[in-house]
C-alpha cells in the first residue's frame, strides 16, 4: 500500500504520468530506504496526464493529449563501441550518458542508487 499512497499524494495536481512516476519512486525509494523500487512499463504516445478531483469524494481524472503530428521516432543509432561501463570513472560515464547511451544512464542511475563508484548515494540523482 505505500505506493498507493505515494500515488495519491502526488495526485493533487495534474501531472504529466512519467513525471508521476518518477516522483512516487522517488518517495517510495526514500521511504524505504531504497529496500522497494517501483517500477513501470509503457508504450504511452503524447503527452498524459492523471489528477484526483475530490468533489463529492476522491476520484481520478484521466486525461490525454496526442500532438496534432505525431512525434517522429527517432532515427536508430549506431552502436557504440563496446565498452565496459561498469569499468568507468564517474566523470567518464556521466560524459557517456549525456550522449544518450542507454547503458551509461543505467549504469549511472545504479551508482546514484546504490551510492557506489564514486558517487553518494542519492534517489532524485538516480532518477533524473
Amino acid at each position: 500500500m505505500l505506493h498507493v499512497g505515494a500515488l495519491l499524494a502526488q495526485l493533487e495536481q495534474p501531472l504529466e504520468i512519467g513525471l508521476l512516476f518518477r516522483r512516487v519512486r522517488a518517495q517510495v525509494l526514500a521511504s524505504t530506504n531504497g529496500a522497494q523500487r517501483p517500477h513501470e512499463y509503457h508504450s504511452l504516445v503524447g503527452e498524459h496526464y492523471l489528477t484526483r478531483t475530490l468533489a463529492g469524494g476522491a476520484s481520478v481524472t484521466v486525461s490525454a493529449a496526442v500532438p496534432a503530428d505525431p512525434v517522429p521516432a527517432d532515427p536508430p543509432r549506431p552502436e557504440p563501441a563496446e565498452i565496459d561501463v561498469t569499468e568507468l570513472h564517474v566523470a567518464a560515464l556521466r560524459e557517456l550518458a549525456e550522449t544518450g547511451d542507454g547503458r551509461a544512464q543505467s549504469e549511472l542511475g545504479e551508482r546514484y542508487e546504490e551510492g557506489r563508484g564514486g558517487v553518494l548515494r542519492d534517489y532524485e540523482a538516480a532518477l533524473a
